[in-house]
């Protein structure tokens, strides 16, 4: 169960603790608190989806800036073994 569940429930078992809720009340709480946790992910994913369908990702620039940062780690790799194998050739 998602946490804003748990805390609903906790609190509804306070207030009948304490006198501030009837019992009768208990009921539709649960019923309430069961149905808003299970919906509520379906609804997002619903909600969002449309959203995210839309996205060109090949043309985007974060997906560009991190094809160019993996070019670049590259090349840098490249560089350092290349600077390795003349190093140990020195040494020799």
């Amino acid at each position: 169960m998602i946490s804003r569940g748990e805390v609903a429930l906790i609190i509804a078992m306070k207030g009948i603790a304490l006198g501030l809720m009837d019992e009768q009340f208990v009921a539709p709480v649960i019923l309430m608190v069961v149905v808003t946790t299970v919906i509520t992910p379906i609804l997002l994913k619903v909600v969002y989806s449309s959203k995210y369908d839309s996205i060109d990702y090949e043309n985007s620039e974060l997906v560009n800036s991190y094809e160019k940062a993996k070019d670049f780690e590259r090349a840098s790799q490249a560089l350092l073994r290349q600077d390795e194998g003349t190093s140990k050739i020195k040494i020799l």
